[in-house]
């Protein structure tokens, strides 16, 4: 899986949306993970100026995976959920829901097909980023 997406290169592709699920802890908090380099510098390079709020794009993130997640039926969200916000693997999460291996591996992967995807659960003119 791909590091680091900035905001503007988010693409709601797969990748892009297995990325965000494992990062929205962090984006509902109102933060962009940062882009780690082999320099070990974590910081913003950009100048402070900006018609916008630093938290913004992370928030709107947030709500469009929590659309995008609202459109999937419960035991898709579940089984997204435990594998791409909380980290378990497919066989964690089988034991954990009592589901068979082979279930929560198809829910995993039709849940992820269904929230990826150019359209966007919230209205483009309102986003920014």
């Amino acid at each position: 899986m791909r590091e680091f997406w900035s905001p503007k290169d988010v693409d709601f592709s797969r990748e892009c949306i297995e990325w965000l699920l494992s990062n929205y802890d962090l984006l509902k908090q109102g933060v962009w993970p940062p882009e780690h380099k082999e320099t070990g510098y974590t910081g913003d390079s950009s100048n402070g100026l900006s018609e916008r709020a630093a938290f913004q794009c992370a928030i709107e993130m947030v709500v469009e995976i929590d659309m995008r997640m609202a459109q999937l039926n419960k035991t898709q969200y579940m089984v997204v959920w435990l594998c791409c916000v909380e980290g378990y693997s497919v066989d964690d999460a089988a034991s954990r829901t009592g589901l068979h291996y082979s279930l929560v591996e198809e829910c995993r992967e039709k849940g992820l097909k269904r929230m990826s995807g150019w359209r966007r659960a919230i209205d483009k003119e309102r986003v920014l980023c």
